[in-house]
C-alpha cells in the first residue's frame, strides 16, 4: 500500500489524516472510508489532514466521479488542509470542477484551527 489513512469520528466531525502516494485509485478507497464513517455517525460535517503527492491533472478532475459514485454531495461540510503547495494546487483544481458541477460545499484551510471554526460554523466558504 502506497498511502496510510485513519479516519474516525470525534464531537460532531469526521477526521481523515492521510499520508502517501495518492492516485484516483486510492482517493476512491480513501472517500469510501470517509463516506462510511460519516453514515455510521450520521455525520455531516468531513476535516481531512493529508500530506500526499499530488494527483495527475486528469485524476484531479475525475474525482467529481468518486463523490458522485460514493453520494458526497452539498449536504457535507468539507475542510481539507494540505501543506504541499504542488498537491494544493491540484485539490483547487479539484474543488473548482466540483464547486462547478455543485458537488462541493468547503474548501482547503491552512490551519487546523480555521478548518474547525468554519466546520462548526454555519458560514459557507
Amino acid at each position: 500500500m502506497n498511502y496510510t489513512i485513519e479516519v474516525k469520528y470525534e464531537n460532531g466531525i469526521v477526521f481523515a489524516y492521510t499520508t502517501g502516494k495518492d492516485s484516483y485509485e486510492i482517493t476512491y478507497e480513501i472517500w469510501t472510508k470517509i463516506m462510511a464513517v460519516c453514515k455510521a455517525n450520521n455525520c455531516f460535517r468531513i476535516l481531512g489532514i493529508q500530506n500526499m503527492t499530488p494527483l495527475k491533472t486528469i485524476e484531479a478532475y475525475d474525482v467529481e466521479k468518486v463523490f458522485r459514485e460514493l453520494g458526497v454531495s452539498m449536504k457535507y461540510k468539507i475542510a481539507w488542509i494540505e501543506e504541499d503547495a504542488e498537491t494544493r494546487e491540484m485539490l483547487e483544481y479539484s474543488a473548482a470542477v466540483l464547486r462547478n458541477r455543485n458537488l462541493l460545499n468547503g474548501g482547503l484551510f491552512t490551519s487546523q484551527s480555521a478548518a474547525l471554526k468554519w466546520l462548526r460554523s454555519d458560514e459557507p466558504i
